[in-house]
């Protein structure tokens, strides 16, 4: 394997250049101090679709522009249909960077397809304990992770999208990467869909993956003990989201959790009419407090969100914060 690196590293080359249904709500966020600090190296992995290199360049370089430096190897190049490379190469370069010590975090290029084909590849070990950041399809890394260790991972924009973010965006971005600002929503009480407090880990991401995964090895249905959930999805017809939801109930995924919280549904048919009705009958049977609106999803701005992160719910006080 060849690297590609800002810094010098034994067998690497250099490169110095340095529709939506969410309402009105505040989010801001936390990466457990220290966070991830400028001067962090961060990898560059693609463990899903196959990426525009320009796209990626222009995203790098503003990692580089905040101070980090930046890791891939040669494989992110490789092309096999619709993703980078073979199943083992894929998951090599996660195993590589995960225990590396000279990297800090680890940086997903794209979503789209893939993420799930690579997890037989990877080890059921507790040493998951670098952030991995990334959504969508990357989500089947994240419930792969929490159901193996007791780790932070992060919910938050893969790579590519950095080149398209506006200012304010990725202010907020890098400010939470950074630790410097504490995780939490404010919401109000329209989105409330059923009052209630809870306190437990937060753990979520795209509902067509999750259902997907779950029922197989990769993710213990105890990873979603007293977990406060989060779900989102983006061109699903309203009863493939009904099929999904009702496959969380009887996986058993609803006993377990003790909250919810419903993302952007972007392209899925009208929310109100056809995708809210279906978690309220679903979810029914449950004393769970769930509240719409939390933003997170595929059409709206993209932040951090600390995955496996103790949290609090108040519907309340309308309020989503650290413990």
């Amino acid at each position: 394997m060849q690297l590609c690196s800002d810094k010098k590293l034994p067998n690497a080359s250099t490169d110095q250049n340095h529709n939506s249904n969410a309402k009105r709500s505040t989010l801001s966020n936390h990466m457990p101090k220290p966070g991830v600090l400028p001067g962090a190296t961060i990898a560059l992995i693609a463990p899903a679709g196959i990426f525009n290199y320009k796209t990626f360049e222009s995203s790098r370089q503003i990692l580089h522009s905040q101070g980090y430096i930046t890791l891939y190897s040669d494989r992110i190049l490789k092309r096999r249909g619709d993703v980078c490379g073979s199943e083992w190469e894929r998951a090599l370069d996660i195993i590589e960077f995960m225990k590396s010590p000279s990297v800090d975090a680890i940086w997903c290029i794209r979503g789209g397809y893939g993420s799930s084909q690579i997890l037989r590849w990877l080890p059921n070990l507790p040493w998951w304990r670098k952030p991995i950041i990334g959504y969508s399809d990357i989500s089947f890394l994240h419930f792969f992770i929490h159901s193996s260790a007791r780790a932070i991972t992060f919910h938050g924009p893969n790579l590519i999208e950095l080149a398209t973010m506006s200012p304010e965006n990725l202010n907020e971005v890098f400010s939470a990467l950074r630790g410097e600002k504490i995780f939490s929503w404010f919401f109000d009480s329209s989105q409330v869909l059923k009052h209630g407090t809870a306190c437990g880990k937060i753990l979520g991401g795209n509902l067509t993956c999750l259902a997907h995964i779950l029922g197989t090895p990769y993710l213990r249905i105890e990873t979603f003990q007293e977990a406060i959930l989060f779900i989102e999805d983006i061109n699903e017809k309203p009863y493939r989201i009904d099929r999904m939801l009702t496959q969380l109930r009887d996986a058993g995924v609803m006993d377990h959790i003790c909250g919810l919280l419903i993302g952007n549904f972007a392209k899925c048919g009208d929310y109100e009419t056809e995708i809210r009705e279906r978690i309220l009958r679903i979810c029914s049977p449950y004393s769970f407090p769930i509240v719409e609106g939390f933003p997170v999803g595929h059409t709206i701005p993209q932040t951090l969100i600390p995955l496996g992160a103790r949290v609090r719910l108040n519907t309340l006080e309308g309020t989503l914060s650290l413990e």
